[in-house]
Order: structure tokens, then sequence, then C-alpha cells
């Protein structure tokens, strides 16, 4: 007793001795089942009274006949399902005894009952008659899924092979009696059921099949003829998610547990929402017998005429394709599987399995069918893009002849839509053959920019597969191309020409592309509107017109390269002015600002061209300030006129000649557009009424700074003859200083050297540096600016004549020649000799005589009488001094560095300048270099970098890491690789290189890494390759280290050649980082991609899946690299390089400004150091200023006295007005400001008492104070304070009025050079552009860093005397030549590959200077002599120091005793014991007598200086004395 219709198919066999209650009536039948079923499941009733398998039998007889009944009696049906659930899944001791003796039996009979309720029911069509199956289908599915599926799993072990057997005939029938058995019902309730229960019951024949691992060949017969009947869409979903199952398995049984689930698990898709899942534990050979059988259970699907089915079954075959090619995927990059070589599935196997339904379904090509076609297209492209074999060659001819065919359809086919999406990475394939394409593929592409062209993702697609061919023209040049494609290549405009005069030839050979990709490219522009497209072409078109660059020859006048290029530039222009938007505007200005590049390939127009462009860039920026802009438009339209300025700026610079051929209108125009962009000058429109006028953000204004300075500083001059790796000067102040300190003989230390500088700050954001080199032939002094451009390093002199004008001799030189004119010259041995040696003599005979007692009167008689013809004879030689010349002399030039203050020239160049005058008082302020942290501020300010510097990192992926960074211990390299990281960079030797580094400061980054700069940008590229990976004993350290220095950067480089590229092996040194991948293709081009968050990236001007040639690879990847920083770098840090640096300039000046009076200013001028500081409790001494006397005191410190005036008593007055500073940072409280040095001490040591308001200071008397324990000359009195305050007081004074404070408390300890000697040494700057002090005192002996003997940078290794810069100048100015950066080896500086200048153990790139521009040299300096007082052979230089030498007498300039003597200067010298002096000329009457130097003068620590005495000036002269009665001695 079962489904009839399982008989009518004949499946199983008709019983004769069943089916007893089948003639009996409904009543009857109704009532006998009822009673029964409520008798067997009234739990006070045992199952126990079935004894039998009879009785069993017979119950199951009458019980069965309860699913015959009508639809109506469901409560009936409901108990008859239940007792046969009870039976069948409950444990065999709740089962009626006589159940478990035929139990095998009992599992047939009552699966066959229970199909009967699968009959149909429902006899009409009406409303009505969808009430009955909705019913019927519940019951059905309930038995589906609780009885049928879950009685197969829980007995599945326990029935026998016929059971299963009877069950899956039985399944079979009931599935195919579903879909075909219409019975009396109508239909509308026949298709109901069908689609209510076809696909659950088809799920379960499924589920159930795999259970009893049946072989049958009978029923797999069986169930392949039924199921051609069962076609409707749910069952081809269910037979798709069948086989992926099974597929999946297979795979994780041929490659592993890591490549697929360890059993069978299907997802049965119930309805859109729900899904059920099953996990079938099957045999290995089972799957593979039942992967095999399932897939081709269902018919044909390029049968099927339906087009939801024919979908479908594509659907479902492209989902069975991608797991063979996701599993490919991940075998190749597995490294488990280097280990245990496993063969991925390759395309060819592939399409030996699915091929012929894939090829069919498109070559067919049905109307009507094509969703399914492109499925089936779609999945062959990723076939053969995907796979990385060789394909079989009829497997290629196939798949050549679906693309031919789908190429030429029209442009709006789903099926070519389809193609063009799915094959942008044919051509990187190399697939063979694969040319034959090209001309169907520009066919293709001729109908895509049309009126009614495709969608724009399709054309987004054209895009992505012209990116791959720009670079097959100039790579394969005249290949030929073998083609079946008889159709024309006609564009949209009718033509078929590369322009509209110009027809096109057919595409016979690769060469023949450009003008076909210039053409499209040029239609583009024109007709594209999406701006995604737009940003994406544009790219290409960079990267064809850079291939300009690579051929290195300049294009003539009518070449179709030049005409492009122009149309393309001129097209940007003209569409961003009218119709892009924003964000468009800014990739296109973006593009405009890389085809600087190719500037000079223009050929004769390259001028006017970039005028052009200069100009209209101009314009656009006047054009968007004088725009009315809504408020929600403001921030695109600024960051658009930011991104204009910028690439203005990059047109600005292409050319030193640009500044000097660009017309006057253009300049007029560009200085407009900056003025008003920086808000110098107003717009010259107002916005619209009712509409706020447009000001641009602090961003953009400082972009416009920015194009000016650019063109200020570099235009015209860059890069600099040091080379583009340097926009600042690397001399530094303790260079100079030590120059002055080599000058001098060593005769001074640093602190006495820094007499001769002072810094200053001009307009709040100017650091100015000026000072005076003292040993030179002509006033000169050095002055070094720093703003946000950069540090920049002058070479100032006074000159009054030429050197080559013959007709204005050179004065005398004060130092040499200080004597007057004498016609008859003194025989100065002689006198000293014969006279002075014979009165010696006598003196030595007549004094024994005398202390003897004897002839004192006789004696001295007698040498009386001897004595005078002598002077009679001495007197007669010279006629008694009455020739003595009493002409009128010109006067000859004064020593300027007698006095104390040493800052003499720059001083005088301040006032040239006008900066003194009372108008500019406040544009210049001091700094006060004494205080504490101020040379590491100035060092910080050198650290900061003027223009955009990025590292970006580049590693190799040769194999497959097995580790976590494995791939960083790689080495060497392929050629090509090497030959890719020279066209990146130029290599720099990182010990000598003084560029930006990155984080390269360690030996073991190697010796070498590549560099590139230009005006706004410097790169480092950390290369893993060329870091060393034997610095550590282990590779983890190795990989720790080098990690620490990648995960630093933005942008990494990835040089792969795996067949498969994971991104996420990078992105694990750092999540935001931007990949780009380079793959080399087999045909010697390159295949690159983009990466950022391990997903493809477009950054430009790279695209992603781009091929580019050799010669352009570099230049891409690096433009892209920029780009991609900057994106990343503005997104964290929105202030640009030359914006931090002013800021930080801006901070340092606000830090150690010392606002002053204008007397004040000016004093400081003239004195030695920075005035004291309001408010500070030390005194003016030990603050720096020398004190300055009244008149009064002047004359009582000259006689020898110190003169007491009473302290004028203080007015109540507000303080000065500060200068107003223009910068961001506020000045901070003058009482915050503390200067350095010691407390103030007596003489006798202790601390000197402060006054302070409540007690006025003390007077002294007017005497001489006690001698000081420093051997100083006595302090002279101090002016009060600069602000008006007394020391210890806060009270200001009246304006004018000067007090006297106590004399006495100036007690500080001070050096003989008169600096204190509490200020430290200079500490080293940090890396990063800057230098370390030079220590002049350090011994600098051969460290294997330089050769032996030499000395410091400044050492003239040429021997040779100092030239003067000869040139014409103006009579009384200034000549001033920069230092070009720094020195040259022949100016005292080495070049950048020089070892000097460094001090042991210091690595190159931390003290190397680098050469200079030959018209822009410092002084060049004599070596210095060795031994001391010999003269220096050519060509040797000396050690920077000497070993101690015992004292001795410090030579002194003739005429000149402010200053030590230059080496090589012809000196006097004085007998060890005393101050050093000068003999001054002799004169008529007497011997010569020496006069004292300056007190001032620096003569060595260890020197006192003299005390001045009393007397005029003859007496002081000729050095005669008095005793204490006051007479002549």
């Amino acid at each position: 007793m079962f489904l009839r219709w399982v008989n009518g198919l004949g499946l199983l066999p008709t019983e004769e001795d069943t089916n007893i209650l089948l003639n009996f009536s409904y009543t009857v039948k109704k009532t006998v089942v009822s009673e029964v079923v409520n008798h067997m499941l009234d739990p006070d009733v045992s199952p126990k009274i079935l004894t039998t398998p009879t009785h069993v039998r017979w119950v199951l007889e009458v019980i069965g006949q309860g699913f015959t009944l009508p639809i109506e009696d469901v409560p009936i049906m409901e108990k008859c399902i239940s007792l046969y659930s009870k039976w069948l899944l409950s444990p065999s001791e709740l089962r009626p005894p006589g159940f478990n003796a035929q139990d095998q039996y009992f599992y047939q009979r009552m699966f066959f009952h229970l199909s009967n309720l699968f009959e149909p029911r429902a006899r009409d069509d009406g409303p009505a008659s969808v009430a009955g199956p909705q019913n019927q289908v519940k019951l059905c599915k309930d038995v589906l899924d609780n009885i049928y599926l879950v009685g197969a799993q829980k007995l599945s072990t326990s029935v026998t092979q016929e059971t299963w057997e009877s069950w899956l005939k039985l399944m079979l029938g009931i599935v195919d009696s579903i879909f075909r058995n219409k019975g009396n019902s109508g239909a509308v309730a026949h298709s109901f059921l069908i689609k209510s229960l076809g696909p659950p019951a088809f799920r379960v024949l499924c589920e159930m099949w795999l259970l009893s691992k049946t072989e049958n060949p009978e029923l797999w017969n069986s169930f392949q003829t039924l199921a051609v009947s069962w076609l409707i869409v749910p069952t081809v979903v269910h037979w798709s998610s069948l086989c992926y199952g099974l597929t999946c398995r297979t795979l994780a049984l041929l490659y592993g547990k890591d490549y697929g689930p360890e059993t069978v698990t299907i997802d049965w898709l119930i309805d859109e929402k729900n899904i059920v899942k099953a996990f079938l534990a099957l045999p290995t050979e089972y799957v593979f017998f039942a992967w095999h059988k399932f897939l081709h259970i269902l018919p044909n699907p390029n049968t099927q005429v339906d087009p939801e089915i024919f979908r479908n079954s594509m659907l479902a075959i492209s989902k069975l394709v991608d797991a063979y090619l996701n599993t490919a995927e991940q075998v190749r990059k597995d490294p488990k599987a280097l280990k245990k070589p496993k063969t991925p599935p390759s395309g060819n196997t592939i399409l030996s399995i699915f091929g012929r339904w894939l090829f069919e379904a498109v070559l067919s090509d049905k109307p009507g069918l094509e969703e399914g076609t492109s499925l089936a297209l779609a999945t062959l492209c990723r076939i053969f893009t995907r796979d990385r074999g060789t394909f079989l060659s009829v497997h290629l001819a196939s798949f050549y002849s679906c693309l031919e065919k789908t190429l030429l359809k029209d442009i709006n086919d789903k099926v070519l839509s389809t193609a063009l999406l799915n094959s942008r990475g044919l051509f990187v394939r190399e697939l063979q053959g694969s040319f034959c394409l090209l001309p169907h593929y520009f066919h293709a592409f001729s109908r895509v920019w049309r009126e009614n062209g495709p969608e724009p993702n399709i054309r987004s697609a054209c895009i992505d597969i012209l990116a791959t061919l720009i670079c097959f023209a100039d790579h394969y040049a005249d290949v030929k191309i073998i083609s079946r494609m008889v159709a024309p290549i006609v564009y949209s405009d009718g033509s078929t020409g590369a322009s509209p005069s110009e027809p096109f030839s057919r595409i016979d050979n690769i060469a023949s592309l450009r003008n076909h990709i210039q053409f499209l490219m040029s239609r583009a522009i024109v007709k594209e509107e999406s701006a995604r497209n737009i940003q994406r072409l544009l790219w290409c078109i960079v990267a064809m017109l850079l291939q300009l660059e690579t051929r290195g020859q300049p294009m003539a006048l009518g070449n179709p390269d030049l005409q492009f290029a122009e149309f393309i530039i001129a097209e940007i222009l003209r569409r961003a002015r009218k119709s892009w938007a924003a964000d468009v505007i800014m990739v296109a200005f973006s593009a405009l600002s890389s085809l600087t590049a190719i500037y000079k390939f223009f050929g004769p127009n390259k001028f006017e061209t970039a005028r052009g462009i200069v100009g209209a860039l101009a314009e656009s920026a006047l054009t968007a300030m004088n725009a009315s802009i809504n408020d929600w438009e403001r921030e695109d339209h600024d960051r658009m006129l930011h991104r204009t300025l910028i690439t203005l700026t990059d047109w600005m610079m292409i050319d030193p000649e640009f500044t000097a051929l660009c017309d006057h209108a253009t300049y007029q125009n560009l200085l407009r557009a900056l003025a008003t962009v920086m808000g110098a000058i107003a717009p010259t429109q107002a916005p619209m009424p009712g509409m706020k006028p447009f000001i641009p953000s602090a961003n953009t204004r400082a972009a416009a700074q920015y194009a000016l300075n650019n063109l200020l500083y570099h235009s015209g001059q860059f890069p600099l003859t040091v080379g583009p790796h340097r926009l600042s000067s690397e001399v530094c102040e303790e260079d100079i200083l030590a120059m002055i300190i080599r000058d001098s003989g060593r005769q001074m230390d640093m602190e006495e050297a820094k007499q001769f500088y002072r810094h200053f700050v001009l307009d709040g954001n100017i650091v100015l540096t000026l000072i005076d080199l003292p040993y030179q032939k002509l006033p000169t002094i050095i002055i070094i600016t720093r703003d946000s451009t950069g540090k920049h390093v002058w070479t100032s002199q006074l000159r009054f004549y030429e050197d080559t004008d013959k007709l204005n001799p050179a004065p005398q030189d004060p130092q040499l020649n200080s004597a007057p004119v004498n016609p008859y010259p003194v025989n100065l041995d002689k006198y000293d000799k014969n006279v002075m040696d014979q009165l010696y003599t006598e003196l030595l005979n007549y004094l024994p005589a005398v202390w003897a007692g004897r002839y004192y009167e006789s004696a001295i008689a007698a040498v009386t009488e001897n004595y005078i013809p002598v002077e009679q004879q001495f007197l007669a030689e010279r006629q008694w001094g009455l020739n003595k010349d009493i002409k009128l002399r010109i006067p000859q030039p004064k020593a300027p560095y007698e006095g104390e203050c040493k800052f003499v020239f720059s001083r005088i160049w301040l006032a040239h300048l006008g900066l003194l005058h009372p108008d500019n008082f406040g544009r210049l302020q001091i700094l006060e270099h004494s205080r504490k942290g101020f040379d590491e501020a100035l060092a910080n300010v050198d650290a900061t970098n003027e223009r955009e510097a990025f590292a970006v990192g580049v590693v190799l992926m040769d194999k497959i890491p097995q580790k976590k960074f494995e791939y960083l211990v790689a080495e060497g390299g392929p050629g090509d690789y090497q030959e890719f990281l020279s066209a990146i960079g130029w290599a720099v030797n990182l010990w000598e290189h003084t560029g930006y580094r990155g984080g390269l400061v360690d030996r073991k980054c190697g010796d070498y890494a590549p560099y590139f700069a230009n005006y706004s940008t410097e790169i480092i590229f950390n290369v893993c390759t060329w870091m060393p990976s034997n610095i550590y004993d282990t590779a983890d350290k190795v990989i720790a280290f080098k990690r620490r220095i990648l995960a630093q950067n933005n942008v990494t480089i990835v040089w792969n050649l795996l067949e498969d590229y994971d991104p996420s092996h990078v992105t694990a040194l750092q999540k935001d980082m931007v990949q780009i991948v380079i793959t080399p293709l087999s045909s010697g081009m390159y295949h690159v991609r983009v990466y950022k968050d391990n997903k493809p990236f477009v950054m430009g001007p790279l695209l992603d899946s781009m091929v580019l040639s050799k010669r352009l690879l570099g230049e891409m990847v690096r433009r892209t690299a920029v780009l991609a920083n900057r994106m990343l770098t503005m997104e964290r840090f929105p202030v640009a390089p030359f914006q931090q640096r002013k800021s930080t300039i801006e901070s340092f000046a606000a830090s150690y400004i010392r606002p002053l009076a204008y007397d004040d200013f000016l004093m400081y001028l003239f004195s030695k150091k920075v005035p004291e500081q309001p408010g500070s409790q030390s005194t003016a001494s030990s603050s720096g200023i020398q004190p300055t006397p009244l008149v009064s005191a002047m004359v009582a410190a000259a006689a020898g006295g110190t003169a007491a005036a009473p302290p004028a008593a203080p007015v109540q007055q507000p303080p000065p007005q500060q200068p107003q500073n223009t910068g961001q940072p506020v000045f901070r409280p003058m009482d915050q400001i503390q200067p350095m040095g010691q407390p103030t001490t007596q003489p006798s040591g202790q601390p000197a008492a402060q006054p302070t308001a409540a007690t006025p200071p003390p007077q002294q008397p007017a005497t001489n104070p006690p001698p000081s324990t420093t051997n100083q000359p006595t302090s002279l009195q101090p002016l009060v304070d600069p602000s008006g305050r007394q020391p210890g007081s806060s009270s200001p004074r009246a304006p004018g009025v000067r007090v006297l404070p106590t004399p006495g408390a100036t007690g500080q300890q001070q050096t003989a050079g008169g600096l204190s000697q509490s200020q430290g040494q200079f500490q080293p700057r940090p890396s990063g552009g800057t230098f370390p002090t030079v220590n002049p005192e350090q011994p600098r002996v051969a460290s294997g860093l330089f050769p032996q003997g030499m000395e410091s940078p400044f050492v003239d290794v040429s021997g040779g005397g100092m030239p003067v810069a000869t040139g014409p100048a103006p009579a009384h100015g200034m000549q001033t030549s920069a230092s070009g950066g720094s020195l040259n080896s022949s100016g005292g500086y080495p070049s950048a590959g020089d070892n000097s200048g460094l001090s042991p153990g210091m690595p190159k790139r931390y003290g190397t200077l680098r050469s200079s521009p030959s018209d822009s040299q410092l002084p060049v300096y004599a070596a210095q002599p060795s031994p001391r007082g010999q003269p220096a052979q050519p060509g040797q230089a000396q050690p920077i120091s000497q070993p101690p030498q015992p004292v001795q007498p410090q030579p002194v300039i003739a005429g000149n005793p402010g200053l030590p003597p230059r080496p090589g200067t012809p000196t006097t010298t004085q007998p060890t014991g005393g101050a050093p002096k000068v003999f001054l000329p002799p004169v008529i009457g007497g011997p010569p007598k020496a006069a004292p130097t300056n007190p001032a003068a620096p003569a060595g620590n260890t020197a006192q200086p003299p005390q001045e005495k009393k007397g005029g000036f003859a007496s002081r002269l000729f050095g005669s004395k008095k005793d204490d009665s006051g007479k002549k001695k």
C-alpha cells in the first residue's frame, strides 16, 4: 500500500495482500482508523499488546488507510503521523514486541504508507482549491523532514541495503509524482504543489541518496532519467548547493583540511532568508563517486529554453569554477605547499570539466538567454585570467572564438558588456595568440563614447583595458597582428582616423595602436561625464605622455604626439574652468603637475606651452577668488584653489630659464593671483548680493606664499650647484667661529670667538645671524638667515675700489705698514749694539769704584767726557733734528677691533640697510643667544624640513614566507629589480649624504640607498635588500630591526616574484600602508597593483592592474609613492613643511626674543653682550652687558679711580610699549626670562647682597676698589636696566633718565676674553641636515675617517694664499656673495666626498660639508705653520690643535692691537712674562718704547690684562714713567 504513481513508474511492485480497507466506505474507514489510532496513542495502552508481527501488520494496515482519507480529516492524519513517528524513531524497547521481530519489513511498510499523503486531492481550480493543498503541503513537509529524513539519518546504520533501495525508489516516485502527477486537481492546485513540495522533496531525496551510499546503476539511471522533468529554479538551486558541497569536500580530500570542510557540508536554501545546513560524513571514495554522478544528474543546461533555469544553471557552474580557482590561488600562496608540492587545479582541468557547457553557451548565443550567456562568458574570462598555467590550444582557440563573436556585438548588448567587464586582465596574462583580439577590442572601444553609449562601469572597464595597452606600442613596436576581423573600426564622428582629418590604417601591427589609443583618449576626455572615469582616464593619459620622456628626443612641430599633448593640456584647462567638479579638477591639476616631466620634449613650443599653462592657472586662481560660492561649496572650492596653486608652483619651477623667458603679462597675472590669495590685494569682483566673499583657508594662503617663496628663492637656480639634496646651507655658526679661532692662531677659545656674532629676528619670522670676520683684507661679515624656505649663508664685503682698476691703487695695509716715512732710517742694530753695550760695560766698571768710595767725581767726569763726543757724533749724523718731516700725513685706517665690542662691520651692514633707523625700529629685535637651550632650539629650527620629506620602503618577495616577515631577510635580487632601484632614485652614500635620510641613521642600515629630490620633495628609499642581514646572529633580530624601519613608512614598494601575491604579508607592517606591487611579466613588461587595507586602491598616476614598460616603471612608481605619502601625511598632519618650519621659527623667536627700547637696542650693538634682563637677580656684568659710565666716571676711571654719583630718583612711568610681533606665538613675559650665568660674587668670593625695592642700593666711596682675585680691571658703573627699572626694583624709570647702581657689584668671574665662564660649551646638534659643534681645541688625529694629519674642514690643503673676490662692485657699497650652502675645498671646506671634518668615531653624514658655487666662496685661509713660527709648505695641512706647549709670547697684528695676528703675519714678540706688545716706530730723541695693547684684546686665558695708568698720551706713547714723588725717571 503506497503511492500509486510509484507503481506506475515501475519502481516498486504491487502487493496483493495489502490495502484491505481499500473498498470499504469512507465512514467505515474513518471510524476504524480513528478508533485504532486513538487506542494506540492512549497513554494507558501499552504497545506490548502487539506481541507478534501479525498483530503489528494488522494495526499498520488499518492506520495506513488514514493517509488516504480526504484532506478534511487532517486531525486523524496528524494522529497517524504521530504514531508512525513514535514507532520509527523511538528506541526498540518502546516499540511493540512484534515490530522488533521484523523491523526491516515494517520500516519499508511505514514509509510506503506515508507516501499516500502525497496523492493529489484537490478537484477544481477555484480559489478554494488552494486551501486543501495548503493543509496537504503542511502534512507532507512534516513527513519529509521529520520522518523520512530524520528516520534515514537515525536508521542509516541499522537498515539493510534492500530497505535503502526501497526507500530511494519510493522517494523517486514521490518527487516525480509531485512534478508530474496532476491527478484530479486543477492546474492551480498542481502548480501550487510543485512550487511548495517539489524543492523540499528533491532536497530530501538527495540527502537520503547520499546517506544510503548507493552505487546501484539502475537507481542512478532512474534518477537521471526522471530528473529531466524536475527542472524548476528551486531544483537547480538545490542541485547547485549539493554539487558545491561535494566539490568543496573533494578539494579538502585532495589538498588537505585547510582547503575545505571535513564532512560534506550542504547549504540548502529553503527560502531567501533561511538556510539549512547538512553535515554528511561519507567515505572518501563515495564522495568522489557522488560528486561526479550528481554533477551530471541534471540535463545539459544548454538544452534549457527557460531563461531563469539557464541562468541558474550557469550560475551554479560559475560557483563551482570559482571554488577550483580559489583553491588554486590558495595552494600557490600556501607556504606548506613548498614542503609537500601539490599541483593546484589548472585551467585545463577546470575546462575539461565545465568547458563544454560554457563554450556551448557562449557560441550558441540563443536569443532571450543573454543572462546565462553572460555568466558563461564571465566564467570563461575568470578561468583564463586567473589561472597561471598554460592552456591547451583547443581551449585557447575556443575562448578566442567566443570573444571574437562577442566583441562584434552591439555596444549595449549585455554579453559584450560582460566581456569588457571581465576581461580587464586578459592582456596581463600574455596568453599565446591574444594579440589577434586587439582589433576586435578596438572595434568595441570605438562605440563606447557615443551619445547613447554604455553605462559608466562599462566605460571604466574600457579605460582599465586601455591602461594595460598603453606601453604596447613602444615595447612591441612593429610586431605583426594576425586577425580574422574584416570590419572597419569606425569612431563616433564617422571618420576612421586619429584625428577628424587623418584616417586610420588597419591595426596590422602593435605600433599602430598608439594613434588609436590617443584618439580614444582625446574622444573620452571630451565626452566622459563620470567623475571616477575622468580621474582614471587622466592618469592613463599621464602614463601615455610620460612615455615621451623615455624616447629622449624633443618633438618637432606637427608631431602627432605633440598635438595630442597640447590638445590634452588645453582640454584639461578648458573643462576645469567650465564643467568639471572640484574633485575632478584636483585630479586634473595633479595630472597636469605630472606632465612637467615632459616639458623639455615639447620642442620649440615648450616656453609658449609653459607660459600658457602658468597664465591659465593664474587666471583660474583669480577666478576662484572672485567667485560667489555658497557655504556648502566653500570647502571643495578651497581645496580646488589649493591644488591650483600647487600645480602653478610646479610649472613655475620646471626650468631655470623660465623666469627669464616669461613675459610681462604672465608675470603680472601670476603675481596678482598670488597676492590676491594671500590677501595683499582685494579681489576685483564683489560677491553677488546675499552671498559672502570667499576667504581662502590658512592652508591655501600658505600655498600661495609657498609659490611666491619658490618664485623668489628658487626659480632660476634650482638645483643648486651642491645638488638637489640641499635647499639650505650646511654652514652653521660654530663652523664660522672655528675659522675665526684658527685664523687667530688659536689665541682665543669658542666663548671668546662668540664676541664676533649676534642673533636677531626680523619681522618675527626670520632669524638673522651676523658674524664679523676679523682676519680679512677687506671688512667682511657672514650673514646667516633662517626662514620658512631654509637656512641661507652669505658673505658680504665692504668695498671702495675694484681690484682690477689700476688707476686706483690699493691703500696701505695698516697691519703691515704702520710706520711714518723717514728719509733717514735708523740703524737699530748699531744703536742698540754699539752704544747700549758700551754704556752697559762702562756702567759695570763704574759701579764697583763708587761702592769702594774711590775717585767718585773723577770717575763721573771721565765717563761724561768720554760720552760727549759720542753724543755729538750721533746728533751730527742726524743734523741735530733740523731735517724733521713736518708734512701732514694721510690718516691711516685704524684697527676696528681695538674696543671691547667686536660686532663692528655687521653693525655697519645693518645701518646701511636702514634697519637701525628709528622708522624701522621694532622690525629687528635681538635674540639672547646666551640663554640656556638657545643652541638646541636653533638646531631644532635647522632640523625642521623646508620641503616634504618621505621614506618609502622597498622589499623583495621572492618566495612564500614560511613565517611572518621572513621576506625581510632577502638579499640581492634579479637584475631588473636592481635596474628598477636605479630608476626610482640615484644611489647615495649614507655616510656622506646630508639630505633627508628617514630612518637610515644606523650602520646596520647599509652603506647606500636610492634617493630622489626636487624643489618640493625629498624621498629616501629604505631598500631591505640593501640592508645587510648579517648584522645580528639570528634572523629574528634582523627581521625585528628591518621591521622597525619599514613600519615608519606610509608606502612600501614590493617587487613580487610569486604567482599569487598576498597583500596581508606587508600590511602586517602597518595597517594604513599603501602597497605598490610590481610583478615582472615574461615579455619584459611589468604588472603593477596598488593596495590599501588589502584591497585594490586607485591613487594615481598608477592605476591598479596597469602594465608598464621598464623605462616608464620607475617614474610612475615614484610619483605614485609621492601622492600616496601626501594623502596619508595630510590626513594625519595637515600642516605643510614650510608652514611647520615657519611656526617653529616663530616659536623659537618668541622664546628667546629680548624687546628693548630704541636707545638700549642701539647700545646693545656697541656693547659686548645682551643687556640685563629686567627683573633679573643678577647684575649687569652677569647678564652680559659691559657697564657704560657717564662722563665723570670715564674721567675718573682714566685717572685710576672710580667716581661715584648719587643715583637718580626713579620716576614712576608705565613700561615701554613692546613692539608688535606679527607671528602667531606670543612673547613670553619678560619676568619669566632668566639669563645664564653664575651668582654674583664679591671679590672675596661671597655672594653679593642683591638690592631690593625696599632697600635701596648703598653708596660706595669714590676710592679704588680692592684688587680683584681674577686680575681684572675695575668694573665701571653700569647703566640702569633697559626697561627702566633699577636692579632689584620693579619701578620703571622716566624716559631718558639713567641711574647708576652701586659700584662693586659686578664680581662675576670672567675670562680674559670678557665672556662669562658659566656659559657652557655648544652641544652637538641632532642629525637630519645639521652638524655638531666643531671644538677647535679637540685634537684631530687620523681615526680612519680622514687622512693622517688632516685638520678640520677649514684647512687650505693647497697651501695657497687668500684670494680676494673680483668683479664689479659699486663704490662705497657692500659686495655680497652667497655661500651656496657651504665652503668648498679650495676655500677651506671639503667636497661632499671628503672625509675631513669628522670627530673620531662619528659617521661622515654628521660632519661632512659640501662644495659651493665657484662664485660664492668664503675667504680662503692658509694652513697653520708647523712648527710654530715656520712658514707652511705648499699643500701641507696641520692638525687642528697642537699638543700642550709652554707659555710663549703671543704675537699681535702690527697696527691692530685689538686682535691676535693671523698665521703668516710678520710679528714681533716680547720676552715671556708680560702681555704681548708691538714695537712702535722709533722717534727722534730717544730709543723706542713699547706701546701697551688693548686690554680687551684676547691674549689667552693665562695672560693678565695690563692696568692703564694716569698720564697723557705723550707719556704713554714714549713710555715715560714717574716715581712716587712725581719726578721723571
